[in-house]
């Protein structure tokens, strides 16, 4: 998995992923200045609704409020953004490393990109909705919330991870020899979710996570 991260980092080396990384900081930065944007004035009018008028005290509310919603979201945000641009990607990384496999691969419909994306967002939300009563009850444990998020959501980012290898290259799950042993998908997954949570770095996880993705499942297939 090492070398698949090594790999994934010398990609950024290619002119065509670092359109893609510039393409992603672009739009997630949009998008975030939107629903910062939303958020603060559906917060304001929430404090107002219920009478908070201690202007320290609806800051306070206000900005925790927004940090967290926000970091929160920064997942699913990078997630819906790579679905879009993740075949071309892989296409990269399969044109410089496995070229007898880009020649095979399909490109998805830009309507299917975003399809995907959104299911896989649902998926996230849904489950880490699921999982609130579990993260309130590790809270006395201090660090419980966060290696319960980091499984649950590697888990899922795991599985999307290869999913989009998969989709490019029309498999299902009758092509088991494509799928990752199940700790190393995980441990994949899991990776790139922390990764995301570090500011800064969070932008480049996603193209290094799908990257190192290509490279894991190729060089299994392949049987190295």
């Amino acid at each position: 998995m090492l070398h698949a991260f090594r790999l994934a980092m010398v990609s950024f080396t290619d002119a065509k992923i670092r359109k893609y990384l510039y393409l992603t900081i672009l739009l997630t930065a949009i998008i975030f200045a939107i629903l910062a944007f939303a958020m603060d004035g559906l917060i304001d009018w929430g404090l107002a609704y219920y009478g908070v008028e201690d202007s320290n005290i609806g800051a306070i509310i206000a900005a925790l409020t927004l940090i967290l919603s926000l970091w929160f979201l920064f997942r699913a945000i990078a997630v819906a953004i790579l679905w879009v641009f993740a075949d071309h990607i892989i296409d990269a990384v399969e044109a410089r490393y496995y070229p007898i496999r880009a020649a095979t691969g399909r490109a998805p419909t830009f309507a299917s990109g975003i399809s995907l994306g959104l299911r896989s967002v649902g998926r996230m939300i849904i489950y880490n909705l699921l999982m609130i009563p579990i993260y309130i009850m590790l809270l006395f444990t201090a660090i419980g919330p966060a290696v319960a998020f980091l499984l649950v959501n590697g888990l899922l980012m795991g599985r999307d991870l290869e999913d989009m290898v998969a989709f490019r290259h029309q498999l299902d799950d009758k092509d088991m020899g494509w799928r990752m042993p199940k700790m190393q998908r995980l441990a994949l997954g899991v990776m790139g979710t922390a990764a995301l949570a570090v500011p800064i770095v969070g932008f480049f996880a996603p193209i290094i996570a799908i990257s190192a993705a290509t490279h894991l499942l190729h060089r299994q297939q392949s049987g190295h």
